[in-house]
């Protein structure tokens, strides 16, 4: 194979195939990952303060996100929900209903 050759996508072996689009989907879930992670974070979450600074890191192929994971955020984000431990109280005289189909 001399350098000036170019490739066509028919023309790989299948395995090769497999390998790019495994690679590729990983990559394309990091990446969305890390944006929405940056996106919902808040700025004093973020290593420096500056979100829009992680932006362009987080597009170097592969790199970048990991980057972002590693080294970019602080702490950990603050749910949008409440979790709430225990049990449920039943009130007096009425009975508990039930959440799940088969306990019916």
């Amino acid at each position: 194979m001399h350098l000036g050759h170019r490739s066509r996508w028919q023309d790989l072996p299948e395995g090769a195939r497999k390998a790019i689009a495994i690679v590729g989907s990983v990559q394309a879930v990091l990446l969305a990952s890390a944006m929405i992670d940056l996106v919902r974070r808040p700025a004093s979450e973020v290593r420096g303060g500056r979100k829009w600074a992680w932006f362009p890191v987080l597009l170097i192929n592969g790199v970048g996100p990991l980057a972002y994971f590693a080294f970019g955020r602080r702490g950990t984000p603050t749910p949008s929900f409440e979790v709430t431990e225990g049990k449920r109280k039943r009130k007096k005289g009425k009975k508990a209903q039930s959440t799940v189909p088969w306990d019916m």
